[in-house]
């Protein structure tokens, strides 16, 4: 195939992308999730925040639009995914704040007992 088919078949691709805004924005929801699979586990709090917001306007762009059943599973399949690194995501932050009120309300119970001790 010579480069000049290349570049036209190419730029038709994205022509018909950008005028199907409603199969672009599943197409953003299955690259949110692959990105969310690949390198959520480094990210820092504010990307994080970042992500959840990225997600909410994906979210949005897609309730805009009417999708076939096979189409709305395959959104909710995504979505379940995404859900599920959020709430990884969220139960470890939890576990992080319950350890550190649990390590200073013993420090606190150690204090009160030592002014009682003496």
């Amino acid at each position: 195939m010579s480069m000049k088919k290349i570049i036209i078949f190419s730029l038709m691709a994205v022509v018909l992308a950008a005028c199907n805004p409603q199969q672009t924005a599943v197409d953003d929801l299955a690259t949110f999730t692959e990105r969310l699979e690949k390198e959520s586990a480094e990210w820092s709090p504010a990307e994080w925040d970042d992500a959840m917001q990225h997600f909410s306007e994906i979210t949005q762009t897609i309730e805009r639009y009417q999708y076939t059943d096979e189409e709305l599973q395959e959104i909710g399949r995504l979505e379940g995914r995404c859900f599920a690194y959020f709430a990884a995501y969220a139960a470890s932050q939890f576990e992080a704040q319950t350890h550190d009120a649990l390590q200073e309300l013993q420090g606190a119970v150690d204090g009160f007992l030592d002014v009682l001790g003496n």
